[in-house]
């Protein structure tokens, strides 16, 4: 792509909106990590108490 074709602004205004988009799917992305984290803790807790609760709680 030459420089010529894209006046500065419109570079400027191309890089703002990967930055944009790319800060959006970062965002989704930590946010799905979250619950997929959470979902595994909790089910993991509920089993160590299930499985070994009893054992390691005597």
């Amino acid at each position: 792509m030459k420089s010529e074709f894209l006046p500065e602004c419109s570079t400027m205004g191309l890089a703002q909106a990967h930055l944009l988009v790319a800060s959006f799917v970062v965002e989704s992305l930590e946010a799905d990590l979250g619950l997929i984290s959470a979902n595994i803790f909790e089910s993991s807790s509920t089993r160590f108490q299930g499985v070994g609760g009893r054992h390691i709680g005597r």
